[in-house]
């Protein structure tokens, strides 16, 4: 491809609306994925560093940050790999405008790889990445439940921290109960969905107490899901064993 028509092309994919249309302009011109754009774009972040042009600086870098991606991943598993990045940081408004903007998430391509990542990244003990490609899975499979996208869900993130991962029981339950939202279906998928990347680490940490600590959580969030949350704690607090205490 020419100098010029690489230019052009580049100009097409960093004035891209969507990801799917930077996916699409660089199906058109692959060319964009070498070196020679890169130090383009190296060269063009020097002088604006140099001007201290801060505006611009960051759309540079947005899109050399895509590129990167793209040239890592491919151009049609890095546009998977954006849209699982578009969904971990969302709250709820952008997760759901992420959902609706790009169908093509709930696709059984998009399924295949997010589910063959996530094997991958437990392979690698990645849990991090683990729990983006678990995210990026089953969100879209929560929105076509038939009761539909709860407007109500917290943020994943929330429920981990104030949940999952919480060390002090009462405040635990008290997420329990003042988070009703998380108990309804189909939110309670990606709510439960939180609980597996620290059971793996535990497993690969042969850490049984915070195995087991986990284990009883997730089996108090089940109870939740069935009696409600305040039963659940009830039973709890007078020592009622439960099915899910089962470690399987």
């Amino acid at each position: 491809m020419e100098e010029a028509q690489l230019r052009d092309a580049l100009d097409r994919f960093m004035t891209s609306l969507t990801l799917r249309d930077a996916r699409d302009a660089l199906r058109e011109a692959p060319a964009l994925l070498g070196n020679e754009v890169l130090v383009w774009l190296d060269e063009a972040l020097r002088r604006l560093r140099q001007q201290n042009d801060e505006e611009y600086i960051a759309k540079i870098e947005h899109w050399l940050g895509l590129l990167r991606v793209f040239r890592r991943f491919g151009v049609e598993e890095g546009y998977w790999e954006l849209l699982a990045d578009a969904l971990l940081p969302a709250d709820q408004a952008q997760t759901e405008r992420v959902l609706t903007e790009y169908p093509e998430l709930s696709s059984d391509a998009a399924r295949e790889y997010f589910d063959r990542r996530e094997r991958e990244s437990h392979m690698a003990a990645d849990q991090t990445a683990a729990s983006k490609y678990l995210l990026a899975s089953i969100l879209p499979r929560a929105q076509l439940a038939p009761s539909g996208f709860d407007t109500a869900l917290v943020f994943p993130s929330e429920f981990f921290t104030g949940y999952v991962c919480q060390g002090d029981e009462a405040l635990r339950h008290r997420y329990l109960v003042d988070h009703p939202a998380q108990l309804e279906m189909p939110t309670a998928l990606v709510a439960e969905s939180m609980f597996q990347p620290p059971m793996n680490q535990a497993w690969a940490d042969v850490d049984l107490v915070a195995l087991r600590d986990l284990y009883l959580r997730r089996a108090m969030f089940r109870r939740a899901l069935r009696v409600g949350a305040r039963e659940a704690i009830r039973e709890f607090e007078e020592g009622v064993e439960w099915p899910d205490l089962i470690t399987t």
